[in-house]
């Protein structure tokens, strides 16, 4: 395990009169064990942070720390890192158990403890009896697993993870989540993943970086980022949200004027009142009723609003909900809820102060 220390990270690619910024003044530090990742967008830059890691790419600036050495300006092979493609790259001549004594053999290490390491990993990952085939005789989720046991094998410091699951079926993705971090937690390697996909980072991260444009906009543990979003993005970005904009009436406890009416806020703020807000709250955070079975009005967080449609999606219903102002929000119910309601029929939506989330600018 080691600590991973980023300092004022940047790259920027150069063509002639054309000038590409991919990642601007990155500062981030990893703790020894931690399965953190790197999320965002397409383009956003995380890949090519995990491949400056790696020592595949070299930074514009800034400084990289393994445990307080500067490796910025050393090789991949001396770095102490291991990674795991997207698409897997093993070797396809090669049956399984030679894929993965590669890194030994490379190494320099012979071959009877190369083959011993070989299937040491491969039972951490459960693929000892696929040890004969080639790759092309496994699924995906296999082809990943063994993929996993050769980096492993070169008993690296770091666990570097490019989209490992992006090629497999929804499915196969869900449970190779579970499966993927408890094999990565039981190696007590540092490990860093990266992904576009925020329900993997939630289920799967014990800290996330959110990054947006090459710059990291928040990090968090899971709850922290999607319970506690920053900013707008953040909230946008990982799972969905509602936003309203409006005025502070008065702060701490937080009173919001909005279009859609006067929301509370259980956040401190040190805005003075009358400062222009934006708050968020999320789609399962809403209780929905009809009016004459909210019995006490003086409640907080009672808006008024008229269902626009309902979508059924098995266990849950998604409810567009049309507020005062032109504002509509997205409510989350059990389906069991929705089947009770129906389009056009006039609600009220509850929201307890503590989920009513004002981003910061």
């Amino acid at each position: 395990m080691i600590e991973i220390k980023l300092e004022n990270i940047s790259k920027v690619y150069q063509q002639g009169f054309s000038r590409t910024s991919v990642l601007e003044g990155i500062d981030l530090l990893i703790e020894p064990g931690e399965l953190f990742f790197l999320l965002g967008p397409s383009g956003c830059g995380k890949t090519t942070l995990l491949r400056i890691l790696a020592g595949l790419v070299e930074p514009s600036s800034g400084r990289i720390y393994f445990d307080g050495q500067d490796v910025t300006s050393l090789p991949p092979e001396k770095r102490g890192t291991a990674m795991v493609f997207q698409n897997y790259a093993l070797w396809p001549h090669m049956k399984v158990i030679e894929n993965v004594e590669f890194g030994p053999r490379m190494q320099g290490i012979e071959a009877a403890p190369c083959r011993r390491i070989a299937l040491e990993k491969l039972a951490i990952v459960q693929m000892q009896e696929y040890a004969a085939r080639k790759p092309s005789q496994l699924s995906g989720g296999q082809q990943q697993r063994a993929a996993l046991a050769r980096a492993l094998a070169a008993e690296p410091q770091c666990l570097l993870l490019d989209e490992p699951l992006s090629n497999l079926d929804a499915r196969l993705r869900a449970k190779m989540r579970v499966e993927l971090r408890r094999l990565v937690k039981s190696t007590q390697t540092t490990a860093v993943y990266v992904t576009h996909d925020q329900k993997e980072a939630l289920s799967m991260a014990d800290r996330i970086a959110v990054l947006n444009a090459g710059r990291i906009v928040q990090v968090g543990t899971p709850q922290e980022v999607y319970q506690r979003p920053q900013n707008e993005f953040v909230a946008d970005f990982i799972g969905e949200a509602n936003f309203v904009s409006g005025h502070l009436l008065q702060t701490n406890p937080m009173r919001i004027r909005t279009p859609a009416g006067v929301l509370a806020s259980a956040m401190k703020t040190e805005r003075p009142a009358g400062s222009e807000v934006k708050c968020c709250v999320r789609p399962e955070k809403i209780q929905i009723r009809g009016k004459e079975q909210f019995a006490d009005r003086n409640i907080p967080n009672l808006l008024a609003g008229t269902i626009q449609s309902i979508a059924y999606y098995g266990d849950m219903s998604q409810i567009e909900v049309r507020l005062a102002g032109g504002i509509v929000w997205a409510v989350s119910v059990f389906s069991s809820e929705a089947q009770t309601l129906s389009a056009g029929a006039e609600i009220l939506c509850g929201v307890n102060p503590s989920d009513v989330i004002v981003l910061g600018k």
